[in-house]
């Protein structure tokens, strides 16, 4: 039965008997509660911060490397390709590469 249906019903009913009508409002209220809560959208939730988040929200979870833009530097200068100075220091290649690009060494 769907939802309007099931009201539609219980609306009908009301009115003949005080008793009934107070079981029907309060069937009727609990069916509405329950029809709510299981159409509503679940809260998300934020994965709680960590120690090493220093920014604020961190969105991994994950706690976050300490990067050293002198090896990044010397590295990148050695004639490393991106993703092994990735690799090496433990971030991904798109962070290497804004460092670079934060020191000037890229465009």
């Amino acid at each position: 039965m769907k939802p309007t249906e099931v009201m539609r019903a219980m609306i009908t009913a009301m009115g003949s008997d005080p008793e009934l009508d107070k079981a029907l409002r309060t069937a009727a209220l609990a069916y509405l509660d329950a029809v709510e809560a299981k159409t509503a959208e679940p809260k998300q939730t934020k994965p709680k911060k960590t120690e090493s988040d220093e920014k604020g929200y961190n969105p991994t979870g994950k706690a976050k490397a300490k990067i050293d833009d002198g090896t990044i530097k010397a590295l990148y200068e050695g004639g490393w390709p991106l993703t092994k100075i990735a690799e090496d220091i433990g971030c991904s290649t798109q962070t290497v590469n804004n460092h670079l690009k934060a020191m000037g060494l890229k465009d």
